[in-house]
């Protein structure tokens, strides 16, 4: 994940992606780890980290940031 991270998503990355793409494997790397967080048994940290991240991309979608 931090190879594609590193790759793709990072303020100084090598490949610049789209908009729709970048939230899209934000979106998506993030629901993983949130996901390893309930089947460590982590479950309510991981439905907050999920909601958190949401929320996040919500505020700066209206804030156009």
């Amino acid at each position: 994940m931090a190879f594609v991270w590193g790759l793709f998503l990072a303020p100084k990355a090598s490949y610049l992606t789209t908009e729709p793409l970048r939230t899209i494997l934000q979106i998506g790397i993030f629901s993983l780890a949130a996901a390893a967080l309930h089947v460590s048994g982590k479950s309510m940290l991981g439905i907050s980290f999920l909601g958190a991240i949401l929320i996040n991309k919500l505020m700066l979608f209206l804030l156009d940031l």
